[in-house]
């Protein structure tokens, strides 16, 4: 592995796991993607395959080598087999009209079990008073909190006209690059801490877009 190389943010529980299987490796490598590439940019083209445990792009040697490179890591063998089939058999993933290559990454991820059942994901919805949820106050908190990643924050705050806006709600949907160390550290906060709990701050595990 390369010196360069700065480190996965998922956990290394299951990771490098030798004797796994091909067939049960839910760990990818995509290759030949522009150097300033966004989680947003990989992610988004990718629908209907399952949950993913973590991406991290890795630009360690980027500007030497002409492109970036990232690992992604699906929650389960059924996420995985199904971006197998619909892009690394055809070689279907293109950012900015430049195609990347894709492969099994040799440091194998088995499926996380425990999470099979459960409807954990890296993207959480939190509701609750404006000045607590929104992107500023949230990411300053976990800012203090944790190392994270941002997929994307999608606003579904449903509009309250006549309310006074200290007693106005918001509802964001925040999609992390991972859920393993980020989205439930996020959740775990948005539930326990005083600021948010005490506040009546609500929070959830939400669908992938990626599923």
């Amino acid at each position: 592995m390369s010196p360069n190389y700065r480190g996965d943010p998922a956990t290394i529980a299951n990771y490098n796991q030798i004797d796994l299987p091909d067939r049960l490796n839910c760990s990818f490598w995509i290759s030949k993607l522009p150097v300033d590439v966004t989680l947003r940019e990989i992610l988004e083209p990718i629908r209907g395959c399952g949950r993913v445990y973590a991406i991290h792009i890795n630009q360690g040697e980027a500007h030497r080598v002409g492109h970036a490179a990232c690992k992604l890591v699906f929650m389960d063998v059924e996420g995985a087999t199904n971006f197998y089939v619909a892009f690394v058999v055809p070689q279907a993933l293109v950012v900015r009209e430049q195609k990347a290559f894709i492969c099994r990454n040799r440091n194998k991820v088995a499926e996380q079990l425990e999470l099979k059942t459960k409807p954990n994901s890296r993207c959480l919805e939190a509701t609750g008073p404006e000045e607590l949820v929104n992107t500023k106050f949230l990411f300053d908190y976990f800012d203090r909190k944790f190392v994270y990643e941002i997929d994307e924050v999608v606003n579904q705050t449903i509009p309250q006209a006549g309310r006074k806006r200290k007693n106005r709600n918001a509802t964001l949907e925040i999609r992390f690059g991972s859920y393993r160390a980020q989205a439930v550290f996020a959740f775990k906060i948005l539930r326990e801490s005083p600021v948010f709990k005490n506040a009546g701050v609500k929070v959830k595990y939400v669908k992938d877009p990626c599923e």
